[in-house]
């Protein structure tokens, strides 16, 4: 049986955050992955802010696509605003394995192709047995996904899950420009959103529908072109609920999407899977290497106080997608292709007078805006 203080259920940017700060620590440490090449099959939309990574540190150009100035909101009447956030359209898959390659470089052991199916409580940690071997741990971190192994055996929380599928475009058949922006679409075609993203040789267009039919639709709606083509497709779940109840219990850590972490309001992972793996490897190493017994238990506490977690962002996710047509319209026709932070009230009062509606959602407007304006570079 192979021993480790710490090991780790998956390899994307959360397993392998936490494998590389922890080996870099001199934890021993193991991670088990059950597919044998990680970041594929590639299930994300691919976009990640510059404040982002360069909190975590992990800025390296291995990885990115192209450089992008920010976003734009698209409103069912097709109107837009448009916000300044510095960040990049990255592939994902070079992403994945940038940081796990970061992880065995520093001295994580690592295990790909071995798919762990039962985990049980020992005297002295845990015991994972796998299609391939029996590991040995004291901690043990969950880091494999919305739909984790590790939540349902020692947590059994319960999440909302968001069905999202994307296809790949190729360029030389659809013909969209993006002005070096990502853009999201509020669409009477789902409850969500759907967003297209250009990268450098394809085109990135999703959204949160469960029907890849619906999904075509918006394409060929938005993205001029001729009869459909595409050079990929992927479909997957996103936790939407927010952080899950429970994320520690007893040296068994969830981390990253296992743990609910995406942005309530974006519904972004990476940062978040990225920071939580941090922070939870900081709290293993409170006691493996400083002797403070009490540090793992304050893993859970550490999280809960990061602003993904915070009453603002809950409000905030409580109302964006719950506004009627009207009021997205209205916001479309307020800004109409201008930043988000522009100010004119005289065109606000005469809108607002035609569309009476908006009186009765101007506190959850504000509290977006505000939300914009102070933590666009956190959003995502």
């Amino acid at each position: 049986m192979n021993n480790f203080d710490v090991i780790i259920i998956g390899a994307g940017p959360a397993g392998s955050t936490a494998a590389y700060t922890l080996a870099k620590s001199g934890i021993s440490c193991a991670v088990i992955e059950q597919k044998k090449t990680p970041g594929k099959p590639v299930c994300c939309g691919e976009a990640v802010s510059e404040a982002s990574l360069k909190a975590a540190g992990l800025l390296h150009g291995s990885y990115v696509d192209r450089k992008i100035n920010g976003f734009r909101i698209f409103f069912p009447n097709n109107k837009h605003f448009f916000v300044n956030s510095p960040g990049y359209i990255i592939n994902r898959d070079k992403f994945d394995q940038y940081l796990f390659a970061l992880a065995v470089k520093n001295g994580a052991n690592t295990f790909l192709s071995h798919k762990a199916g039962t985990i049980k409580r020992t005297d002295t940690g845990f015991e994972v047995l796998t299609n391939k071997g029996s590991f040995a741990c004291k901690y043990l971190i969950g880091a494999d996904g919305p739909e984790s192994l590790v939540d349902a055996l020692f947590f059994n929380n319960r999440a909302v899950l968001a069905q999202a599928a994307q296809y790949k475009l190729p360029k030389t058949n659809y013909h969209y420009n993006s002005t070096d922006y990502l853009d999201f679409y509020y669409d009477t075609l789902s409850n969500y959103y759907f967003w297209i993203f250009e990268k450098t040789r394809e085109i990135n267009a999703g959204g949160l529908v469960k029907n890849k039919e619906v999904l075509i639709e918006f394409i060929k709606k938005h993205v001029p072109g001729g009869d459909f083509k595409y050079k990929g497709f992927c479909r997957g779940s996103i936790p939407i609920s927010g952080i899950k109840d429970k994320i520690f219990s007893q040296n068994a850590f969830l981390i990253g999407d296992a743990a609910g972490l995406t942005n309530p309001v974006t519904f972004a992972g990476i940062y978040t899977a990225i920071l939580s793996a941090k922070i939870c490897a900081y709290s293993i190493y409170g006691e493996v290497k400083m002797g403070k017994k009490e540090s793992p238990a304050l893993y859970e506490k550490a999280v809960r106080k990061q602003y993904f977690a915070s009453n603002d962002l809950k409000y905030a996710a409580k109302h964006c997608f719950s506004l009627p047509q009207e009021v997205l319209d209205f916001t479309g026709e307020y800004f109409s292709g201008r930043h988000f932070k522009t100010k004119d009230v005289l065109a606000f009062v005469k809108l607002a007078f035609k569309h009476p509606v908006i009186f009765g959602y101007l506190i959850p407007l504000l509290k977006n805006r505000k939300l914009l304006k102070d933590k666009i570079n956190h959003l995502w």
